[in-house]
This record gives C-alpha cells, structure tokens and sequence, in this order.
C-alpha cells in the first residue's frame, strides 16, 4: 500500500518508521495473501509467522493447525 492516508509513520521512532516505509512512500505490512483470478486480494497470514521447512517451503502456521 502506499499514499499518506494509509501511514505516515511512528511517532518519536525514525527507524521503525524507516523499517515500515520504503523510499518510495510503499507500506511493508508483513502481511502475506495472495490474489484470484477476480484480482481480490485475500490476506492469508504475517511473514513473521511463517515457518521454513526443511525444503525451504514458507508456510504459514495457520494451514498446518486446520491439517491437524
């Protein structure tokens, strides 16, 4: 996302605001989804709870709790 409607940045904490906003104004939620083919977005986990198997596959924990 990007626009100064959706996030200016914290207050009082230059380098979160760094870490969270890009150069270019672009949001960096962590946020994981994937789009359809209607192009609707859904939101599908954080990239700080993804696990890493031994394959190097990403995988968010959620799958693996509804498998099990």
């Amino acid at each position: 996302m990007r626009g100064r409607h959706v996030f200016m940045g914290y207050l009082s904490d230059e380098q979160k605001t760094k870490d969270t906003l890009d150069d270019e104004g672009w949001l960096h939620s962590g946020d994981v989804g994937r789009l359809d083919s209607n192009n609707l977005l859904y939101i599908t986990g954080r990239i700080k709870e993804l696990l890493i198997t031994a394959g190097g596959e990403n995988i968010a924990p959620v799958l693996i709790e509804q498998t099990v």
